[in-house]
C-alpha cells in the first residue's frame, strides 16, 4: 500500500486502527526526550522493566498507539515487552517518532538493527513489529525484510487467523464448483490472499479488483507463485467481485519487440523507420516482419553504409538485396546463439518471406506518403524464378498404417491412459477424461487448424436433421453426420462442416460434464464467447495438441512421434484427411473439399492434397505403356544345325517364329520389318502361309462389300485394312537384313505380297 492510500483509508476512519486520536506530530518535546533518555538509561542498568504499568505518563504519546497495534496482532506479555523496548530505543536514536520515519528508515531498523539479530528475537518479536510498522505507518515493504516469512502468516497476525482461513475457504469451494478437485488449492490460495490484504488493509474479498490481482501477479517471480493469484482472480471473478481474470485472452496484448539485441548492429535511423512501421502496420505477423526488416538493416550497413533511409533506397540496392537473400546462410545477419544449421543455406520458402517482408515493408511506406516512389517494390523485389520453381505444395500427411493406428488410439483411450501424461500440475491443466476424448476425437476426424479447435463455442455441434423412426435409427447410427460450426479463422468467417456423429457424440459428452466457465474474450473477433475446451476458466493450451494429446496417442498406438516426414503434429492431420477425401474410391470435388476445410481458393486446398501412390500406380498400369511397346517373340533352336557344326558353315540356327514363319535373323529386335515381315532371304515362311494371307485379305474385303455392315462396323474393318496397307506402304523402301526393299523383292515376284504382318504375336 502506499501513503496516498494509507493516509486516505485513515482520514475516512477505514483502517484497522483508529489513529485519528493520536498526537502524530513525528518529532519529540523536550520533556519526552529527556524521560526517554533517563527511562532507557534505568532500564539499561537493570533498575527497571519494561512493563506497562512501569513506562512514564510522559510517554504516552509514544507508546500507546503501539500499544493499541499489539493488542491488534495479538502479542504475548513478553513479546509486548520487547517489541515495545526495541522501538522506543530507535525512537531515541533517531530523536524522531515512528510517524516521520520513511521506508528506508524502516528497513534499516529491520535489517542493520544489531539488538534485532539475535533469532530469539527475530523470531517471537518480528511478525509483531512488522505488523505495528504496518498499522501505525502503512509500511509495506515487507519483501527487503530479512524477518518476513510470508503474506500468509502476516495477514494471519494482522487479521486474524480465523478471517484468513474463512476467505481462502470461501474461495476454494468456488474452484472446487469449477473444476478444481486438489486440496492443495486451498493452501495455495492463503498467500495471494494475504498478499491481497495487506495491499487493500481491508479483510473484505468485496474489496479487492483486477488492478490489485494484476499488480501482485507481475510482482510475483515463481510460476508458481503467479499461478495462485490467477487462481484467486479466477475465483473472484466466477463471485462476480471482479470484472475479469488473468489467464490468457483476458484482452492483454503481448508486448511487441523494441529494444535489446534486436537492435543490435542497426543503423539507428532505419531503427526508427522499423519501429514506426510496427506501431502503424495491422498484419498478424507483423513482429516476424520486424525482425526481418533488422536483419536488411544489418545488411545495409554492410554492403551501403551511406544508406540509411527506406527513402534513400533505388532499384540497384532492392536487386542486390534479392540476390543477398538468394545467397544467404543460415544465421547470417541475425544476432542470436549458434545453431546446428549455421552456415546452411537458406530453405526457399524462408527465402521467399524474406523478400516478401521487405516489399511489404517498401508498399506501405509508399502507400502511407512516408518515402517517394523511386522504384516498384513488386517488380524489383520479387523472388527469383530458381527460388519459385521450388515453392511447390509438399503436404505431409501421415502414412495410412500410422494414422489407422492413431484412430484406433483416439477412439480406444481410456482414462487410465492418462496417469502420467501430465508433467507437473502447473505444466498442462489436469483436463478430465472427457474432454481429453472430445479433443482427441475433434483433431482426428475434423480436419480443423489447431487454432481452430482451440476456439471452438459451446454448443458448437448440431444434429443432422432427418427422421428418426425406428427402422432408420440403427441405420442412421453407422452412417449420419452431424454439423460441426467452425470459429472464424485466419481466411475466412466462419462456416460448417459435416463431420462423423461419433465425433458429436463425444463433445456432447464433454458438454454435459463441463463445469461452468466464464465467457472469454476472443482475439480473433474481440466478441465474449464460451469456449467449448475450457476447463477452470483457461481456454485449452497452445502446446496441448502437439506435446500432450499426440505424444499419448501414440504411446497408446505403440508407434512413435516421428516418421519419414518428421515430427507428427496437429497440422498434419489436416493434410492427412484433405488427402485422404480427395483419392477416395468416391472422392471429393475440389470445390467440395476447399468447403470442408475453409480455405477461400482451390490453390490454398492443393497446398494440403498429396495424390495417393497407388492410385498413380494404377493409373499408369492401366495406360500399358510398357506392354504396347514390348512384344514376346517365341525363339526356336536348331540343336541339331548347332551339334552337327552346320552353323559354322552359315546355316540358320535361330528361329523367330512370326506366326506366319520364322524369321532367321540373328538381330531380329533390330530389324526394322520385325512388325511387318518384308519377307527378305532370312523369312522361312509356313505351309499355307500365302494363301491365309490372301484368304484373310479377301474375308476382309468380302465384310466390307459384301456383307450389310453398320457405320460403325464399317469403320472398324476399314480402319485394319487401311492401317495394315500404311504400315506396308512406309517400309516399302526400307532396306531389309538382306539388301533388298520389299518394292525390289515383290517386282520379281508379281503373285507374292508386298510384306506380310506378324500374326498372334501375344503381348508381354
Amino acid at each position: 500500500m502506499d501513503h496516498i492510500g494509507f493516509e486516505q483509508r485513515v482520514e475516512q476512519e477505514r483502517w484497522l486502527l483508529s489513529l485519528t486520536c493520536y498526537d502524530r506530530q513525528p518529532a519529540l518535546y523536550d520533556e519526552e526526550r529527556e524521560v526517554l533518555a533517563r527511562y532507557l538509561r534505568e532500564r539499561e542498568v537493570g533498575k527497571q522493566q519494561v512493563r506497562l504499568i512501569g513506562l512514564p505518563a510522559a510517554l504516552g504519546r509514544l507508546y500507546a498507539p503501539i500499544e493499541a497495534a499489539l493488542v491488534v496482532t495479538r502479542a504475548s506479555e513478553e513479546t509486548h515487552r520487547k517489541v515495545l523496548y526495541l522501538l522506543l530505543r530507535q525512537i531515541h536514536d533517531c530523536q524522531c517518532l515512528y510517524w516521520g520515519w520513511s521506508s528506508e528508515q524502516w528497513q534499516h531498523f529491520f535489517n542493520a538493527n544489531p539488538r534485532l539479530t539475535s533469532p530469539a528475537v527475530e523470531r517471537h518479536c518480528g511478525q509483531h513489529l512488522l505488523g505495528v510498522a504496518y498499522l501505525l505507518t502503512g509500511f509495506s515493504e515487507f519483501q527487503s525484510i530479512a524477518c518476513y516469512a510470508s503474506p500468509a502468516v502476516l495477514a494471519a497476525r494482522i487479521f486474524g487467523r480465523v478471517t484468513l482461513d474463512d476467505a481462502a475457504r470461501q474461495l476454494y469451494e468456488e474452484l472446487v464448483r469449477r473444476g478444481y478437485r486438489s486440496p492443495a488449492h486451498l493452501q495455495m490460495l492463503k498467500r495471494p490472499i494475504g498478499e491481497v490484504m495487506l495491499r487493500l488493509g481491508s479483510s473484505r474479498l468485496e474489496e479487492i479488483t483486477l488492478d490489485v490481482l494484476r499488480a501482485v501477479h507481475d510482482e510475483y517471480q515463481s510460476k508458481a507463485d503467479r499461478k495462485a493469484v490467477a487462481r484467486l482472480a479466477y475465483a473472484l471473478y466466477s463471485l462476480g467481485i471482479v470484472e475479469g481474470t488473468l489467464f490468457m485472452g483476458n484482452g492483454r496484448r503481448r508486448p511487441e519487440p523494441r529494444e535489446g539485441k534486436l537492435l543490435e548492429s542497426v543503423p539507428p535511423v532505419w531503427a526508427s523507420w522499423c519501429q514506426r512501421w510496427l506501431d502503424t502496420a495491422t498484419q498478424r505477423r507483423r513482429a516476424r516482419i520486424y525482425r526481418v526488416l533488422l536483419q536488411a538493416g544489418r545488411w545495409l550497413a554492410r554492403t551501403y553504409p551511406d544508406i540509411t533511409s527506406p527513402a534513400e533506397w533505388t532499384r540497384e540496392i532492392a536487386i542486390a538485396y534479392v540476390a543477398a537473400v538468394d545467397r544467404q546462410q543460415v544465421g547470417e545477419w541475425r544476432v542470436q546463439t549458434p545453431s546446428a544449421n549455421a552456415g546452411k543455406p537458406l530453405r526457399a520458402r524462408t527465402k521467399a518471406n524474406t523478400i516478401a517482408a521487405l516489399r511489404t515493408f517498401f508498399l506501405d511506406c509508399q502507400a502511407w506518403g512516408w518515402i517517394p516512389a523511386r522504384f516498384d517494390p513488386r517488380r524489383c523485389l520479387v523472388v527469383p524464378r530458381a527460388v519459385k520453381a521450388l515453392l511447390v505444395p509438399q503436404p505431409r500427411p501421415i502414412a495410412d498404417e500410422v494414422w489407422a493406428k492413431l484412430l484406433w488410439a483416439g477412439l480406444n483411450l481410456t482414462e487410465a491412459d492418462l496417469v502420467g501424461s501430465e508433467p507437473s500440475p502447473f505444466a498442462v491443466p489436469p483436463y478430465p477424461f472427457a474432454m481429453v476424448r472430445a479433443v482427441a476425437l475433434t483433431w482426428l476426424l475434423a480436419g480443423l487448424r489447431s487454432d481452430e479447435l482451440r476456439r471452438l463455442r459451446l454448443g458448437c455441434i448440431r444434429q443432422q436433421p432427418g427422421p428418426v423412426s425406428p427402422e432408420t435409427a440403427e441405420a442412421q447410427s453407422h452412417s449420419a453426420v452431424c454439423w460441426l460450426e467452425v470459429p472464424p479463422n485466419k481466411s475466412g468467417p466462419a462456416f460448417t462442416k459435416p463431420v462423423e456423429a461419433l465425433l458429436g457424440e463425444a463433445v456432447a459428452a464433454w458438454e454435459q460434464a463441463r463445469p461452468p466457465s466464464p465467457a472469454a474474450l476472443d482475439p480473433k473477433t474481440g466478441d465474449l464467447v464460451h469456449y467449448l475446451f475450457c476447463y477452470r476458466g483457461i481456454q485449452l493450451g497452445v502446446r496441448y495438441l502437439n506435446e500432450t494429446l499426440i505424444p499419448l496417442l501414440c504411446r497408446k498406438a505403440g508407434i512413435p512421434c516421428e516418421d519419414q516426414h518428421g515430427t507428427i503434429t496437429s497440422h498434419r492431420a489436416r493434410a492427412t484427411m484433405a488427402s485422404h477425401l480427395a483419392n477416395a474410391s468416391q472422392p471429393m470435388s475440389l470445390l467440395a473439399l476447399q468447403q470442408w476445410l475453409g480455405h477461400q481458393s482451390p490453390e490454398a486446398t492443393l497446398q494440403y492434397v498429396k495424390d495417393n501412390p497407388v492410385t498413380l500406380a494404377q493409373a499408369y498400369t492401366d495406360a500399358g505403356y510398357f506392354g504396347r511397346n514390348v512384344r514376346l517373340v517365341e525363339v526356336l533352336i536348331d540343336r541339331e544345325a548347332i551339334q552337327n557344326g552346320a552353323t559354322a558353315q552359315g546355316a540358320p540356327w535361330k528361329f523367330y517364329d512370326l506366326g506366319h514363319g520364322y524369321c532367321t535373323y540373328d538381330f531380329f529386335d533390330q530389324c526394322p520389318h520385325r512388325m511387318v515381315c518384308a519377307r527378305c532371304a532370312f523369312y522361312r515362311p509356313k505351309a499355307a502361309t500365302h494363301e491365309q494371307w490372301l484368304e484373310a485379305r479377301d474375308n476382309l474385303q468380302r465384310m466390307l462389300h459384301g456383307i450389310p455392315l453398320t457405320d460403325d462396323e464399317q469403320r472398324a474393318v476399314q480402319e485394319e485394312v487401311d492401317a495394315i496397307e500404311q504400315l506396308c506402304l512406309r517400309l516399302a523402301d526400307q532396306p531389309t537384313p538382306a539388301g533388298l526393299t520389299s518394292r525390289q523383292m515383290a517386282a520379281h515376284d508379281q503373285h507374292a505380297p508386298m510384306m506380310i504382318p506378324v500374326a498372334s504375336i501375344p503381348v508381354v
